[in-house]
């Protein structure tokens, strides 16, 4: 049993999750740069495109918004958006 006052090895924990076939579409990108992917919008128009559907909800973390790369990618080409990786 691990003793919860003992630091633990991060290598284990990492080792045991499995890996995701998909890594890089789980990648999580900020929202300015998706914004710049998108053709420069501006964060009102993302927050419009997103009420309307048009874009994936984003990944709060620390009150800063994150999209996941892949679904993010899928949104722009339904968009008919020009992106570059």
């Amino acid at each position: 049993m691990h003793d919860p006052l003992q630091p633990t090895d991060i290598g284990a924990i990492n080792d045991d999750a499995p890996a995701s076939p998909n890594s890089s579409d789980d990648e999580l990108i900020q929202a300015a740069t998706c914004r710049k992917m998108a053709g420069n919008i501006s964060s009102m128009t993302e927050w419009r495109w997103r009420r309307a559907g048009l874009l994936p909800e984003p990944v709060q973390i620390r009150s800063r918004n994150y999209y996941r790369k892949g679904e993010f990618m899928r949104a722009l080409r339904n968009l008919g958006t020009s992106a570059t990786e």
